[in-house]
């Protein structure tokens, strides 16, 4: 079987609906001729929901801390709202597109972080189910909310989630659908090609900084393991991969 590519999209972009729509256009434009999986986040959804129903958001680390009660509605606007939103548009668009979540088949397994709560790494990966959609020609569009071991659910970043599901699939391309057009450099420039040797380098130059520095982590664990090569592209363009940064061995 080819081997499929990873798409993941933040919440920040499905939040707009002109961006939303060039994103699932580009994604039926894609499915032609490749196999897609498609994952999302939703990080601005969940805060607006957790401030509607008065619950504390708390982050340790740029990570958020979710208790029961906050993971109850990260389930929900993750798992509901946004994907099954996301899932009826690709139907609209005439794509095969099947709405999962992690836990679903047991995709991701996740280990809960000390001090987080119900935030999570992944920890198993179990890609048999995604395998059999993609090989049946459907699109699987899927949240990034696993189980741990006693079937709890569990809020894993969606970058990390997306690095691991990759990874799992041994993707032939994982795509991180970003509101930046791709690394740069210390003069602004955009980095074209970003081979994994000069990652951190780099970050302890002070060229990536802030919210870039996981991506680029994920994504140097992703080829190490397999992937064949990632792109860190400018969701507000669609989905395109010529015009961000390619990340090689």
């Amino acid at each position: 079987m080819k081997r499929p590519w990873l798409i993941k999209a933040g919440g920040e972009l499905l939040a707009t609906p002109a961006t939303r729509t060039k994103i699932l256009k580009g994604l039926r434009k894609i499915q032609a001729n490749e196999r897609v999986v498609f994952m999302h986040g939703g990080g601005p959804q969940i805060e607006a929901e957790l401030k509607r129903n008065n619950v504390e958001a708390r982050f340790v680390g740029g990570r958020r801390v979710t208790t029961p009660e906050a993971m109850v509605h990260v389930e929900r606007i993750l798992s509901g709202e946004i994907n099954k939103g996301l899932t009826a548009e690709l139907l609209r668009l005439k794509v095969n597109a099947v709405g999962l979540s992690c836990r679903d088949g047991g995709i991701v397994i996740g280990q809960p972080i000390e001090g987080l709560a119900r935030a999570a790494r992944p920890w198993r990966i179990n890609v048999g189910l995604l395998d059999t959609l993609v090989e049946a020609r459907y699109m699987p569009i899927v949240s990034s909310v696993g189980s741990d071991r006693k079937g709890n659910a569990v809020n894993i970043n969606a970058d990390d989630a997306a690095s691991a599901v990759a990874v799992g699939l041994k993707a032939g391309r994982l795509v991180f659908l970003t509101n930046v057009a791709g690394v740069r450099d210390a003069l602004g420039r955009r980095i074209p090609i970003l081979h994994i040797d000069t990652i951190d380098r780099l970050i302890k130059d002070g060229v990536i900084t802030g919210g870039m520095i996981p991506k680029v982590q994920s994504a140097r664990n992703a080829i190490l393991k397999g992937v064949g090569e990632v792109d860190i592209v400018n969701g507000l363009e669609g989905v395109r991969v010529d015009h961000g940064t390619r990340i090689l061995k």
